[in-house]
C-alpha cells in the first residue's frame, strides 16, 4: 500500500476497518464491471460494421455448445419421463410425455443451456481474454488505438446473446420428442420402478 512504501508502520486494523475495505472492494468490482457493461452497450452500435466478429463468435459458442447441449437435453427429458412415471401412474401415462415436454420447454431447456453457455462457452472466452490479459495484446491493442470492448467484448456478447435462445430451441427439439417417445415406449403402466 501507499502507507507501506512511505515507510510508516502498518496500523493494526479492526473489524470495521476490514469490513469497510472488503466492502469498497466489492463496490470497486461492481462498478467496473457496470463501467465494461455499459461500454459494450455503447460498443453494440457497431454490430453492423462488425458482424464477422459477431458470426464468427456465434460458430464458436454454437459448436462448443450444441453437441452437448443435444446430450444434455436427451437424457434430462428421459430422466424426467422415468421419475414422473411413478407419479401419474393412477392417472395416465397417455399425458406423460406432454407434461415432460412442457417443463423442458417452459423451465428447465433455458436454464440448463444458460448454464451450459455460461459454463462451457463462457469460461472459454474468459480463458481467452485473461491469457491476452496476461500477455499484453489488450495493452498492445489500445497502443494501437483499437478498442478492446468493441474488438473483444461486444461480438462475444453478442454473439452469446443470440446464441441462447436458439440453443433453447435446439434443446427444446430434442427433448420434448425423447420424452414422449421414451414415455409411449419406455415406461408401460404395470412396470415397477424398485430400484
Amino acid at each position: 500500500m501507499a502507507v507501506e512504501a512511505v515507510g510508516h508502520a502498518p496500523r493494526r486494523s479492526g473489524i470495521l476497518a476490514r469490513l469497510g475495505a472488503s466492502l469498497l472492494d466489492g463496490l470497486q468490482v461492481l462498478g467496473e464491471a457496470t463501467r465494461l457493461f455499459f461500454a459494450t452497450v455503447r460498443a453494440a452500435a457497431f454490430v453492423p460494421a462488425d458482424r464477422q466478429r459477431v458470426v464468427l463468435q456465434m460458430v464458436r459458442v454454437g459448436t462448443d455448445t450444441l453437441l452437448i447441449g443435444a446430450l444434455l437435453s436427451l437424457f434430462v427429458g428421459m430422466v424426467m419421463v422415468v421419475q414422473a412415471a411413478d407419479q401419474v401412474r393412477e392417472v395416465s401415462q397417455d399425458i406423460l410425455g406432454p407434461i415432460v415436454g412442457l417443463a423442458m420447454t417452459k423451465e428447465l431447456g433455458p436454464v440448463l443451456m444458460a448454464f451450459l453457455l455460461a459454463g462451457r462457452a463462457g469460461s472459454a472466452m474468459a480463458a481467452e481474454l485473461g491469457s491476452m490479459t496476461v500477455y499484453d495484446e489488450i495493452n498492445a491493442l489500445r497502443t494501437m488505438d483499437i478498442d478492446p470492448v468493441r474488438f473483444l467484448v461486444m461480438p462475444r456478447v453478442v454473439a452469446a446473446t443470440i446464441a441462447l435462445p436458439v440453443l433453447v430451441l435446439y434443446s427444446d427439439s430434442r427433448s420434448a420428442p425423447t420424452s414422449r417417445a421414451c414415455s409411449s415406449g419406455c415406461i408401460s403402466p404395470t412396470s415397477s420402478w424398485a430400484w
